[in-house]
């Protein structure tokens, strides 16, 4: 580790899932690869190039990229443009599956395997003895210790 890199500690891991209405025409319970690919997607842009989630990984693996029909810039966002539509989103299975409990969302497995991805908090060197900065790590650590497995 480089001596200017920031300390951090993982949290957890996840993996992808998919998200749909729950009025959705097509998707039911499977989907297969071609159909995610004909859907209209809702992505997430991200970062200061507003690189959107995922689509580096389909081009090489699929020849393909999703079609976009609009994005968004936060995965919280996601649900107010999935409901009522017959769009797709792709998102990180914890999240699919909080969305599913509290908006009129299902979650349905990804017709493809992408490495899990690991959550990790990140901190300025700086403050790794600053007393309130460890708590707040500390209370971070506890609830992402506590959060129950994901389920498929």
């Amino acid at each position: 580790a480089s001596r200017l890199a920031h300390p951090q500690q993982a949290l957890f891991d996840d993996t992808q899932e998919c998200m749909v209405w729950t009025e959705h025409a097509s998707v039911h319970t499977a989907l297969t690869m071609g159909a995610y690919m004909d859907l209209g997607h809702v992505a997430v842009r991200l970062g200061d190039e507003r690189s959107m989630a995922f689509e580096e990984w389909f081009l090489p693996r699929t020849g393909r990229q999703r079609r976009i029909e609009c994005s968004v810039d936060n995965f919280a966002a996601l649900p107010q443009l999935v409901v009522g539509t017959q769009r797709i989103a792709t998102l990180h299975r914890r999240m699919a599956q909080h969305f599913a409990q509290h908006h009129p969302l299902r979650a349905v497995a990804a017709p493809f395997e992408m490495p899990a991805l690991t959550e990790v908090l990140v901190w300025p060197r700086h403050l790794q003895d600053d007393p309130a900065h460890g708590w707040l790590r500390q209370q971070i650590i506890a609830a992402a210790t506590e959060l129950p497995p994901v389920v498929r």
